[in-house]
């Protein structure tokens, strides 16, 4: 199996605002991310290293509290798109792979490592223990690891699915061997994570400080066509999400969820 490649993304990149980042999914999905993020950044705990920055929705909002922030991406064409909403030039974009950042040794001193949306489930637990290795070398004292991943216990993915009678992506995300993923003719591996599983890659270097569903009524984005469909009952999903979406217990059950973990003392 190959590894990702840019060719994957790149076609994306121009129409990926549209179909995720400024859709009704995606918008309910990010303010619930950033219901956790914003009180960590207001900590102002040094510079962020964004990991599989995408179109730098996320780096932009970032800059714009007062945040260094340096983004990275494989894609050469979501760099692109994402450096053209900077219009402050406030972000040091950077094309590279999560792989590659591992191997540098220039990086040290940060405040924050993060990642959204899924980004991680691109690695296999090799290179995810690897980096969280690294993360501790790249972070400060007091830094956080904060990283928004796909889990193993979707309700609404496999609800869709066995009603659909696809069976086998009702359960994918169960793998522990990554499942193939194709996107633009280019094939390649994701890998699923239970925040159990992220807290015992990481034990080593980090503490959790917290875990939190996103999207556990909020449904996964390719089903933004029906959602549209009936707003009213999307506006009853996001309440729900309010009321519920902050029990911890349910994250591995939510579309993703964040896990917010701390650098332990040496």
């Amino acid at each position: 199996m190959n590894p990702v490649s840019p060719q994957a993304f790149d076609p994306y990149a121009s129409t990926y605002d549209a179909h995720f980042t400024h859709s009704w999914i995606g918008k309910a999905q990010r303010a619930r991310v950033l219901k956790y993020l914003d009180p960590c950044l207001a900590q102002k705990r040094g510079a962020l290293l964004e990991l599989n920055c995408g179109t730098g929705e996320d780096a932009v909002y970032i800059a714009e509290k007062g945040i260094e922030v340096t983004a990275t991406d494989i894609s050469p064409e979501m760099i692109r798109v994402a450096k053209q909403k900077d219009s402050k030039q406030q972000v040091k974009f950077i094309v590279s792979s999560i792989q590659e950042l591992t191997s540098k040794t220039d990086i040290n001193n940060l405040g924050y490592v993060f990642s959204d949306f899924g980004g991680l489930n691109c690695l296999n637990p090799e290179e995810f223990r690897s980096l969280a290795a690294n993360a501790r070398r790249w972070l400060n004292a007091d830094g956080y690891f904060i990283a928004v991943i796909m889990g193993r216990k979707c309700w609404w993915e496999r609800f869709f699915f066995s009603w659909r009678g696809e069976k086998t992506k009702a359960a994918r995300r169960t793998s522990q061997t990554g499942v193939d993923t194709v996107i633009n003719e280019q094939k390649f591996l994701t890998w699923y994570y239970s925040p159990k599983e992220v807290e015992s890659i990481f034990q080593d270097h980090f503490h959790t400080v917290t875990i939190k569903p996103i999207g556990l009524f909020i449904p996964p984005s390719y089903l933004e066509d029906w959602i549209k469909k009936y707003p009213v009952f999307g506006n009853v999903l996001i309440l729900f999400e309010k009321c519920m979406g902050g029990i911890g217990a349910f994250a591995n059950y939510a579309d993703h969820y964040i896990i917010v973990m701390q650098k332990k003392e040496a």
